[in-house]
């Protein structure tokens, strides 16, 4: 988002925890962001205090969707954080970038996809591939016109709107051994 400037079509959240960003990174991107620490909600010192971010700043509900980068994208590992939990338990539209198959293995849980906003080609892609991609569907999505996206959800709202309550039910009926089960597909 900051190579292509796409920062600037929404709010973001960045925290550094563990693994600073590269200054060459910093200095090739189109948007004004330089690595500062940009924080919405809980600072790095706060979450490492175990305090869980059950409230949500302002600005996550007046968003369209959310992006949910997960913790762990470069492996075969389908790891769910609270990343995608909390746009599921919120009735929160999303897209999220995980490891390769997470959006199937979401799929494969039962859980509904709004496909009717969002293209989810890149899941089954291999890690440089599936990051280009999901990076071509954000900017797709932040560049449509707002007017456009709105008609795109007023269309299909019944069936949307059904699939976030679906989701949110089903996530709370769940079950330990239902989530942690191996999507290794070769």
């Amino acid at each position: 988002m900051h190579f292509n400037g796409s920062i600037q079509y929404g709010w973001f959240t960045w925290l550094e925890r563990r693994m600073p960003t590269q200054k060459s990174t910093l200095s090739m991107g189109k948007s004004t962001w330089r690595g500062e620490i940009t924080t919405l909600d809980l600072d790095g010192d706060t979450i490492e205090n175990h305090l869980a971010q059950e409230t949500p700043p302002k600005e996550y509900n007046r968003a369209f969707y959310d992006i949910a980068l997960e913790s762990i994208i470069d492996d075969r590992i389908v790891f769910y954080t609270e990343k995608t939990w909390k746009n599921i338990l919120r009735k929160k539209l999303f897209l999220p970038l995980g490891s390769q198959y997470f959006v199937k293995g979401l799929h494969d849980l039962g859980f509904k996809l709004y496909e009717e906003i969002f293209n989810y080609n890149y899941d089954s892609l291999p890690y440089g591939q599936r990051i280009q991609a999901f990076v071509q569907e954000l900017h797709r999505l932040n560049t449509l016109p707002l007017r456009e996206l709105k008609q795109r959800y007023l269309r299909n709202k019944e069936r949307i709107d059904a699939k976030l309550e679906y989701n949110h039910n089903l996530a709370m009926r769940l079950h330990g051994q239902q989530w942690g089960g191996e999507y290794d597909l070769d």
